[in-house]
């Protein structure tokens, strides 16, 4: 059986075993009552995220040096959706395999887009979640924002200064689980250097930013649908500050950690277990895995487009 068969059955005996554990009978009547203009909305919202993630791409493959016809962009970031459901997303690299096989650009080349990407969307998470937890008044979760700005800030250093770099590189390939990763990394270096200037990452800062509040309206649009309105900056915290451990993790899509720690808060806030179920996994179906949905479809289209070529 196909490693990716196994983690279909995996994702589906997941959210089976959280569904059966909170009602069933709750769950399916809580889903039958959310608002379909709502689950319009929401997905209409996540598909204008996903175009801005597109411009971004462009973005970023132009600082690395690369130019591609911007139909073909937008097919590769979709396509590249296929692989989101993979451990951090780094299933994604089939981009560079593409760009090479479509445009003979070398790997080594493109293989900076995925981490850079990564790392834009690490920053504006982190800063949303940030300035919730201000706006909120509670200084007590500011810890694993914290946290994350320390790596954020760790990466740029090492961006910014080869010597810097390698003496993190150095610490890091003791490690077996890196090794690899850092190895890939490395061949690459130049490209995130450039990444990593003033212009190229306030530009790229700014849609990532951008997409995310987009992002953080759906995820209010999903609660609205539910009549539960329990105020946007406090919903906008629930997930992304749930999205920031699952991002930690590498599990494929934070799948568990992620729902049950959006869950939790939910819970803490006095909602049902059973409606705070269904929020989470109808705004994870209706984001991370409509997304995956439209990549594999465009995956398939934008094999045979490359085809026809």
């Amino acid at each position: 059986m196909s490693k990716k068969i196994i983690m279909i059955f995996a994702i589906l005996g997941f959210y089976l075993t959280v569904i059966a554990y909170t009602d069933f009978a709750k769950f399916s009547m809580n889903i039958s009552q959310f608002k379909i203009e709502f689950l319009i909305l929401t997905l209409i919202l996540n598909f204008i995220v996903l175009m801005i993630k597109a411009i971004r791409q462009q973005l970023i493959l132009k600082v690395l040096g690369i130019q591609i016809p911007a139909k073909s962009n937008f097919l590769l970031y979709l396509a590249g959706l296929s692989m989101l459901i993979t451990p951090g997303g780094t299933g994604q690299i089939i981009k560079s395999y593409f760009l090479k096989k479509r445009f003979s650009i070398q790997i080594t080349k493109s293989l900076p887009l995925l981490f850079i990407e990564r790392f834009h969307d690490l920053i504006a998470m982190n800063l949303i979640v940030t300035i919730s937890i201000i706006l909120m008044g509670n200084y007590n979760l500011l810890l694993l924002a914290s946290i994350a700005w320390g790596f954020i800030v760790l990466v740029y250093i090492a961006t910014r200064s080869r010597t810097a770099y390698k003496k993190i590189e150095s610490f890091l390939i003791r490690f077996s689980f890196v090794e690899k990763r850092i190895k890939h990394i490395s061949t690459s270096y130049d490209g995130l250097h450039s990444a990593s200037h003033n212009l190229p990452m306030t530009k790229i800062g700014i849609v990532s930013i951008i997409a995310w509040i987009i992002d953080a309206v759906a995820i209010y649009s999903v609660f609205i649908g539910f009549n539960q309105d329990l105020d946007f900056i406090y919903t906008t915290f629930v997930m992304y500050s749930s999205l920031l451990l699952g991002f930690i993790t590498l599990l494929p899509s934070g799948l568990g950690v992620t729902e049950i720690s959006a869950i939790g808060l939910l819970t803490s806030k006095g909602l049902e277990l059973s409606l705070s179920t269904s929020i989470i996994i109808m705004i994870r179906l209706t984001s991370i895995w409509f997304s995956t949905m439209i990549g594999l479809l465009m995956l398939r289209f934008f094999v045979k487009y490359n085809n026809e070529d």
